[in-house]
């Protein structure tokens, strides 16, 4: 569930899913990984950069490090039992990141009713979503540092807040002293801490919410108790409502189009690359009168194909490699969860795989003229370095 965090419970609120919080720091950035929400709480990046790289080998510059997180978001929730959805897919990486915009919009453990409800209304989510969102607590740990106030503050003396069940508090606290401990972690839902399902709600309602700003959900807002009330007597209904709310909250503000960009590495941006437009009605005059050598004309006539060939299986089979041997087999609907365009830019394609020689590239050239694509200008990237120069 490490996935579920890094992609729909933070990213949009910021700026939508961009795959932001993936980049390291540089000379032109401050990570927003180094943020007060972030710290010793998101994690996770490993996996995605085994998921990347597996891509990157069968799908070269295709699928974007957002849609991979979209992607193992829902495909975490499954594997720990919790509601499959379809994924919209299409989404192209940010170039930028934000310090100060991570430690601002990101709701905070501490922060009150009002101001979390706020910060999803800026990015149109209301209060169901946010009720349902914070269902993803279900599974996850917190440090001792994000709910320590609310073991001992109360009127000068030992007792915990009023809100929290005593018992409940008298255990946390064996863990969670007034000084030391503050990275001790702890489970956020301890009836079924790897499984995704209600309890987190059941719990809520029994005074066992760990976080000041799960509490607030039944003490803060009728509309929000009630809602709580309804998730914890049925599961199906805070399934279907908590599958919608991701669907909606990825869809918040995606790059795409000519955007953004798709990165090589989730770790940094692309650097030292050269934008090249071909009009496919004169690709070959290109090849054969502006001394291209021949093996970039191959090239470039695979990396059209591989925009068709990379939306299906193959890019499913590297995600499920690197994501289903820790937990189970995401199955066929992952497959299809990439539609037919899989990628930013799956409208573009043609039919069959790219051959191995100028004859062969030029015939798939001739078959994308034959399919009506045409006129259709096809954008892509190479290293100018990697990739020969003109002769």
């Amino acid at each position: 569930m490490r996935y579920l965090r890094l992609c729909c419970y933070l990213l949009p609120i910021l700026q939508g899913c961009d795959a932001s919080l993936l980049l390291d720091s540089s000379q032109n950035i401050i990570t927003e990984k180094r943020s007060v929400p972030n710290q010793n709480s998101a994690r996770g990046f490993e996996v995605i950069d085994e998921i990347k790289s597996a891509l990157e080998k069968e799908c070269p510059s295709t699928v974007s490090c957002a849609d991979i997180l979209a992607l193992a978001a829902r495909d975490s929730t499954v594997l720990t039992g919790g509601p499959n959805w379809e994924v919209p897919l299409g989404r192209r990486d940010s170039r930028g990141a934000s310090l100060s915009g991570s430690n601002s919009n990101i709701p905070a453990p501490n922060n009150t009713f009002q101001t979390i409800l706020t910060k999803f209304k800026l990015k149109k989510l209301d209060i169901v979503d946010l009720v349902a969102l914070s269902g993803s607590h279900t599974i996850g740990n917190a440090r001792c540092t994000t709910f320590r106030q609310r073991l001992y503050i109360q009127s000068g003396n030992s007792l915990a807040d009023f809100t929290l069940d005593q018992s409940f508090a008298a255990q946390l606290r064996t863990r969670c002293p007034r000084s030391g401990g503050d990275q001790n972690l702890f489970v956020m839902d301890f009836v079924s801490p790897t499984k995704f399902d209600n309890s987190y709600f059941k719990n809520l309602l029994a005074s066992k919410g760990l976080l000041n700003s799960d509490e607030v959900l039944v003490t803060k807002s009728q509309v929000s108790k009630q809602l709580v009330q309804q998730y914890a007597e049925n599961n199906e209904l805070f399934f279907e409502q908590f599958a919608k709310s991701m669907v909606k909250m990825g869809n918040i503000s995606p790059i795409t189009g000519s955007s953004g960009e798709i990165r090589k590495s989730c770790r940094k941006f692309l650097v030292t690359y050269l934008t090249v437009a071909f009009d496919l009605t004169v690709f070959n005059h290109l090849c054969n009168y502006i001394k291209f050598n021949g093996q970039i004309c191959v090239d470039t006539e695979r990396l059209v194909q591989l925009h068709h060939r990379c939306a299906g299986a193959e890019a499913a089979a590297a995600v499920r490699g690197s994501i289903g041997d820790r937990g189970g087999d995401l199955g066929p609907d992952f497959a299809r969860s990439l539609g037919p365009h899989g990628g930013s830019e799956g409208e573009i394609g043609g039919e069959g795989d790219a051959g191995d020689g100028d004859d062969d590239a030029r015939d798939g050239i001739r078959r994308l003229e034959g399919g009506g694509k045409g006129r259709r200008s096809i954008v892509f990237l190479y290293r100018e370095s990697e990739r020969g120069a003109r002769g």
